[in-house]
């Protein structure tokens, strides 16, 4: 099988991922199941230049049954890193159907400082973003609330039509 041959910033990519993916190696203890946090690579031998460099940081159910969650990215071409902070990973969560748990509060905070010593080690500027998002959370789509508001009015323009029409044809 011949080797992939990487550009530049693929394998640049490939090489933080394969270093992050052996630092952050043991579980990370959660309920029901325990995680174990991955950086991914990119998807081909190519990133178009570092445009498409961006890598997610997933945690990933040890056991293989439940949802994996995203919980931050990093972009060496842009020189940037987000780690998302335990609120929104916990609503993140929370808003999937068939979420089979969270990791351990304790640990994923410990876990949020180690990963962001790791990105800054690698030249990185880190961004933690610890406060809750309402737009992080995929709630799906949104409820209806009855009629929307063109059949409303719709309706609304009928009905004076009809008047208008009656008042024409059967004067008083």
């Amino acid at each position: 099988m011949a080797e992939v041959k990487y550009t530049e910033f693929a394998q640049q990519a490939v090489s933080m991922a394969d270093i992050f993916n052996g630092t952050f190696h043991k579980p990370l203890p959660g309920r029901p199941a325990d995680f174990r946090v991955e950086l991914a690579i990119p998807d081909g031998p190519s990133t178009a230049g570092g445009r498409q460099g961006t890598q997610h940081i997933k945690l990933v159910p040890v056991n293989g049954r439940g949802t994996t969650l995203v919980v931050g990215w990093a972009n060496q071409a842009a020189g940037k890193a987000e780690i998302r902070g335990w609120e929104q990973v916990r609503a993140i969560a929370a808003g999937r159907r068939g979420s089979t748990g969270l990791p351990d509060e304790a640990a994923y905070r410990k876990l949020m400082l180690d990963m962001k010593r790791f990105f800054e080690r690698e030249g990185l500027e880190v961004k933690v973003v610890a406060t809750f998002r309402r737009e992080d959370v995929d709630e799906g789509p949104e409820p209806s609330s009855g009629l929307p508001l063109a059949y409303l009015f719709g309706g609304l323009v009928i009905g004076l039509a009809l008047i208008l029409l009656f008042a024409l044809f059967f004067p008083k």
